[in-house]
Parts: structure tokens; sequence; C-alpha cells
């Protein structure tokens, strides 16, 4: 017999008052009459779920993040309610709730809930002002192509700058993406590599390679990772890792082109192609509610940086005068342009300087 039970059975043989057997038991009377009008057959423990729910997500929101989970396997419950608000949704729960829900329906492991701890971040305060480089690990097309992406981040807003499926990993390729990327946003004030080639010498610390003198001779700046610490490059590291999720694993490619229109048009989370520069999504976009395309964008006006970029509906640009043999340059930054060609032209006529470099955005 139980406590309640007996309780129970001693309220009914009236031999005591409810006070005192209540005192009896320790427990309150409010909690003795309940006992008793519940009778000794309803005395096991009650659930305390509520009745109803108003705040209840609603099922068919529920369906939309598990759909969404399934879709992007590597998304978490920031990314998933902001791409939920794009798509028009109204009264998205929470991020905490969507990752309940998450829970609920065993869709995140316990591996990967132990790999999500916080780690001390650090990032510059504007873009431009650091890129990160590197290329990610080589795989083989279906014939036999040997396939190695250069990937460029920003290191403030995480955004993309350059994502290129690349044969050789030498310094002419590099150079013909650097170009790219510099056409479209201009230098930045330092770029971070590993230690590996092309970027460094590893037979001879210390040793600039061509690649380095180029980059030097642009007026860059440029930053070597600590022998055996990836993580001194982790955000491109970490873009590697989305990429190889929500791009490589599991697929085959037939060439190099193939490679190259799956990381234009099948990742539009994550690629840096022309068309989605403006709206590209990392993992970052979920920590901070806004893509980094925007971040890039609505900060680098502020940048110290030496870039490029439209102001409205009028176009902006930069012009760099170098002297082959001293290396000194000039800028002219934040002219309109009816105003940049005759200063231009003035500083190219008092300095005999050759332009070099005029890079308005295409």
């Amino acid at each position: 017999m139980s406590l309640r039970q007996e309780f129970v059975h001693l309220a009914s043989q009236d031999t005591l008052t409810m006070t005192e057997l209540c005192q009896r038991f320790n427990i309150s009377r409010q909690t003795g009459y309940k006992w008793l009008n519940r009778g000794e057959n309803a005395l096991s423990d009650q659930s305390r779920r509520p009745a109803s729910s108003p705040s209840k997500t609603p099922a068919a929101m529920e369906q939309e993040v598990v759909r969404l989970r399934q879709a992007h396997p590597r998304w978490g419950g920031r990314k998933i309610r902001r791409r939920l608000q794009d798509l028009g949704f109204e009264a998205v729960p929470q991020p905490s709730t969507v990752t309940d829900i998450l829970h609920r329906h065993n869709l995140i492991l316990p591996a990967d809930s132990a790999m999500s701890q916080p780690w001390k971040r650090f990032e510059h305060d504007q873009p431009n002002v650091l890129w990160q480089m590197d290329f990610k690990g080589h795989f083989d097309t279906l014939e036999k192509e040997r396939c190695s992406p250069l990937t460029v981040l920003d290191d403030h807003s995480r955004f993309s700058i350059l994502l290129r499926a690349c044969g050789l990993t030498d310094t002419t390729t590099v150079q013909a993406g650097l170009r790219e990327a510099f056409g479209h946003y201009g230098l930045p004030l330092r770029i971070n590599t590993d230690n590996g080639s092309p970027w460094g010498s590893p037979g001879s610390p210390g040793q600039l390679t061509e690649l380095a003198v180029w980059l030097i001779r642009l007026g860059i700046r440029i930053s070597y990772s600590r022998p055996y610490h990836p993580q001194t490059n982790g955000k491109d590291e970490r873009f590697h890792r989305t990429l190889k999720a929500e791009v490589l694993n599991g697929r085959s490619f037939a060439t190099q082109q193939h490679v190259q229109q799956e990381l234009d048009a099948g990742a539009p989370y994550i690629t840096a192609s022309a068309r989605m520069r403006r709206s590209a999504w990392t993992h970052r976009s979920a920590a901070t509610g806004r893509a980094p395309g925007r971040i890039h964008r609505s900060c680098r006006s502020r940048s110290t940086a030496r870039m490029t970029w439209y102001c409205g509906s009028r176009r902006m640009v930069s012009y760099a005068l170098k002297d082959d043999t001293s290396g000194s340059r000039m800028h002219f930054m934040g002219c309109w342009l009816r105003h940049a060609q005759s200063r231009a032209k003035t500083a190219y006529l008092n300095s005999g300087l050759p332009i070099i470099a005029s890079s308005p955005l295409t």
C-alpha cells in the first residue's frame, strides 16, 4: 500500500481530523483533500501536460522545418528560421523552437550537438581588410581530370569573393582568379594563406614566391598561417566544410566545366558566381541574420580598403598609378566618374607614370 492509499484509507475511518492526518503525513490540507477526492484507485501521478497549447507551432510550419532540414542536413535552427522568413512565411518560430523540432524528429545527432561548442571568434571591422585564400582538397572527375576549387573569403562578412573550379594549382591559375576578384571588388589590404605551394615556399621558409611578389607589387600585404595550424585560416576551412556538405558529397562530375556549373547553379547559398554574389549565404549568415553578400556590400563603402563599387545610380572608380621602378602609387578613391578621368589624366601628365589599373565594376 502506498502512502497516498494509506492516507485515503485512514481518512475514510474518521478516527483523525484532516488537520491531524495531514500533519502526520507532512502534507498540506489542500493536497490531502485532493487525494481524498480522487479515491484509492486514482492516486497515481497524473500528466502535467496542459489541456491546450495556444502557442504550439502549427503542424504545417513544423513540416516545413523538417522539409528544409532534410533538403539541407547541415542547416541549423537560425538558418532554417531565416530561410522561412525569406520564403514569406509568417509567425516563424524562434531558432530555439526550430532546434527543438529537429530534436523531436531525430534530425540532430548527438555527435552534431557535441560539435556545436562555442568558439572565440576573431574578425576584422570592415570588408576587404583581410581575405583568406586556399584550395579545397582535390577530387577527380569522371574524365579523370583533377579538380581543385579555389576559394577566397572575406574575413569580416564571410562573403565568398571567389569560387572557381581549377585543374592546376599554380601561380598562373591563382592570378587569373584574383584578377577577376579584383575587377569586381578591388584590392584588399591583406591576404592570408597557408604555407604550401603556390602561396609559400615550404622548402625555403621566408622566401617570397612569384605569387607573393606579384601581390606585394600590387600593394597587398601577405601573411601566412602558423605551420600546422589551419585554424588561422579557419573561416575558409569552415567554408570548405560547407562546400563539401552542400555540393560535393555523394556526387559525381563529368568535367571541370560541370563542376563549375554546379558551383554556380546548384549551390546558391554558398556560391560566389557573378549573378549570385549579392545574395550568397554561408553559415555566417545564420549567426548575423543577414546574407554575407549584403554585409559585404553595405559595409565596404565605409572601409579604408582600396575597392570599386556602385553608389546609387552613379558608377564609382578607383585609379592606381604605379612607377615600375619605385613601386609608388597614387590612388583616387570615391571620385565621380566624370571627375576621376580628368584627375587621372592630370596626374598622369604631371608624374609621367603609366596607368596600370582602372577597374570599374562591370
